[in-house]
């Protein structure tokens, strides 16, 4: 096993009596295999999942986090969004908050949101439950315009997983069917 290969010898002979084994699911095969080079991976895989990742060129959102700071990388003409960027900026979140709610251009929607979702995610705030929402729609909306913004699909996702865990943690123990605490705790794995 010192031959640079790692584990290669014991894999070779775990592939090796896998050939004498019979083949789970053999009915479901084609009789002649599509492709010469493929076979069973059960064992030494065998409770490993196989995953894929796609790759894919970056494309900035119209707002991020930048060494600390939210920047605007889109030019956007919202006076509003500008200084509530440069308030979040310089932690006076609550200012932040209200210049948000001064914005009224259609082109800045999606950028606001994104901010509100950086104000959400802060303990000096308590808009969550105002902010998530609406930032999830108008998210959503924007997607089905616009499916390639894959800075903006992993934000997405991310609150849509905050809303799930917060509204588990906000009606926990709500009806008779309910425990408090069994639902604290999913809220809580969703988190």
């Amino acid at each position: 096993m010192t031959d640079g290969k790692k584990n290669q010898q014991y894999y070779a002979a775990q592939m090796a009596e896998q050939t004498t084994w019979e083949i789970p699911y053999a009915q479901w095969y084609h009789a002649k295999p599509i492709l010469q080079d493929l076979h069973y991976i059960g064992y030494p895989l065998a409770g490993h999942s196989i995953m894929a990742i796609e790759v894919t060129s970056y494309r900035s959102g119209p707002v991020e986090m930048v060494d600390g700071k939210l920047k605007l990388h889109q030019p956007i003409d919202s006076l509003a969004l500008r200084r509530s960027i440069e308030e979040f900026n310089a932690g006076r979140f609550d200012t932040a908050v209200i210049l948000l709610k001064d914005i009224c251009k259609p082109e800045a929607q999606v950028a606001e949101v994104v901010v509100e979702l950086w104000l959400s995610g802060r303990l000096e705030t308590e808009v969550e439950q105002e902010f998530v929402p609406q930032a999830l729609a108008t998210l959503q909306a924007h997607f089905k315009e616009s499916p390639g913004e894959f800075a903006l699909a992993e934000l997405l996702s991310d609150a849509e997983i905050f809303e799930m865990a917060m509204q588990l943690h906000v009606n926990r123990g709500g009806d008779a069917e309910s425990n408090h605490f069994l639902d604290n705790n999913r809220a809580i794995g969703w988190w």
